[in-house]
């Protein structure tokens, strides 16, 4: 008589002593894209995949073991799959392995829970340039200001805001202006607008929360109509200019001005959109009266000081202090593919390059047909170029950049999300496909030639797309 069960783990690169609480006489190590190392009642045995081993018991009736470590022997994360039971293996499990499966197999996530599906974009060529860029450099500049209160940016499908007292205005980014000026309709505040605006966001989905005096207000980027959410979330004067959206909260930061401390006392504050909770963490760092989010970390600076705070946004520790440009009056608001940044700076709006570092180069990714759904995206590695009739061939690791213009983010582990990806070196169409298995899983490496402009379809695993 036996019995046994899978154990799924997902491992970072080069995790040590993952605790895998499952006890029996044996481990089959069922799925593994690099070897791992299983400490069993303290001994290290090192498996590859389809590789079994069976632990003698020392007392009658017990299990040989009630539990074990796991260490990732790679600097690569990925998802191991174990069966560990008491008895001994049972083969059934192993004919299973020899159908053939239409679903796909990566290292990050083993086996996905979806079919892959299909994203067509064009790609195209913006410039070949190459040069030396600083963090926020210009590249555009609002030629018409409102007045006061420049504290406060987003960013939302593609479109960059301006969010301004008694007014929202969009940035025309060709024009280095103002493309429409979209006022408030207000419904439900008690009176007059509240005035002027210092910190907001914006969801994914078009909602506004912003802090108009010491309250908190709610709109729809849709029809702008104003209800107050809460009164007096913050002191008077407002101290806070910026603010981020993150996981479904609202972030913004307050400097607390007593004369009567020794030193001001600088909070990371969060309304959480779904609960209504507000919650107050004071941080260590010594400016931070500015906030903004990206990627995954709220930032906070003061006026006037070049370095800024990197922040873990749950517990509010200080994960460093960055020496670049925390350039501006208020907060930043980054592009979709975090390649360029939108902020206040004196009396205008700046929009430029979010990092520094060399720039090789910018094509474009857009929905077929639809250049209002065109993504920048600046080339961070160097590439080749050459002319080929009417055609611009680009060669490189051209995936990269361009998955990067259709996910908003390719990340490290880009190819173990990418299936097949077909396109024209200007020649001939081309397939490059993982099969059952993920470019990464594959072996596949990036590195081709494509014609500038075309057409390129991605096969994806929606569930780790992005």
């Amino acid at each position: 008589m036996s019995s046994q069960g899978e154990k799924k783990i997902y491992l970072e690169g080069n995790q040590k002593g993952y605790p895998a609480r499952t006890g029996g006489d044996f481990v089959y190590l069922r799925q593994a894209a690099f070897p791992v190392r299983v400490i069993i009642n303290g001994q290290p045995i090192t498996m590859e995949a389809g590789e079994k081993r069976r632990i003698p018991r020392t007392e009658p009736g017990k299990q040989a073991f009630d539990s074990f470590e796991v260490d990732n022997t790679s600097d690569v994360a990925q998802s191991v799959t174990f069966v560990v039971g008491e008895g001994d293996y049972e083969k059934i499990i192993v004919s299973g392995e020899l159908n053939v499966s239409a679903y796909v197999t990566s290292i990050g996530s083993g086996e996905s829970a979806s079919l892959p599906t299909d994203v067509i974009k064009t790609v195209g060529l913006i410039d070949t340039v190459e040069e030396v860029v600083a963090e926020g450099q210009e590249l555009f500049r609002a030629d018409t200001t409102p007045a006061d209160s420049r504290f406060a940016v987003i960013q939302h499908d593609g479109e960059f805001y301006a969010v301004h007292r008694d007014n929202l205005y969009r940035f025309n980014k060709a024009a280095g202006g103002w493309s429409a000026t979209l006022g408030w309709d207000l419904t439900n505040i008690g009176g007059s607008f509240p005035g002027h605006v210092f910190a907001a966001c914006v969801t994914p989905g078009g909602t506004i929360y912003f802090i108009s005096q010491q309250n908190l207000y709610v709109a729809s980027l849709l029809n702008r109509v104003v209800f107050l959410v809460q009164s007096t979330v913050i002191r008077t004067p407002p101290p806070t200019r910026g603010g981020g959206y993150l996981n479904g909260k609202f972030y913004f930061s307050e400097k607390f001005y007593d004369s009567g401390l020794a030193a001001d006392v600088n909070y990371l504050r969060s309304y959480d959109i779904e609960t209504g909770a507000i919650a107050s963490i004071p941080v260590e760092v010594s400016f931070g009266e500015r906030c903004w989010v990206r990627g995954d970390y709220v930032y906070m600076a003061s006026n006037g000081n070049s370095n800024y705070n990197k922040l873990n946004p749950v517990t509010g520790d200080l994960i460093e202090v960055v020496s670049g440009d925390a350039g501006g009056l208020g907060g930043k608001a980054y592009s979709e593919a975090d390649d360029y940044v939108f902020y206040p700076q004196s009396t205008e709006y700046i929009y430029g390059y979010a990092d520094a570092g060399t720039k090789y180069g910018t094509i474009y990714v857009e929905t077929t047909g639809d250049s209002t759904t065109r993504k920048e995206i600046v080339l961070k590695e160097k590439f080749e170029w050459f002319t080929r009739g009417a055609d611009t061939i680009m060669t490189g690791p051209i995936l990269k950049p361009i998955y990067r213009g259709v996910a908003l983010n390719e990340g490290a582990d880009y190819l173990d999300k990418i299936v097949s990806f077909k396109w024209t070196d200007g020649i001939t169409l081309k397939t490059l496909s993982g099969g059952t298995q993920t470019l990464r899983k594959r072996g596949i490496l990036d590195g081709y030639s494509i014609a500038l402009s075309s057409e390129v379809t991605f096969s994806v695993l929606v569930e780790n797309f992005g």
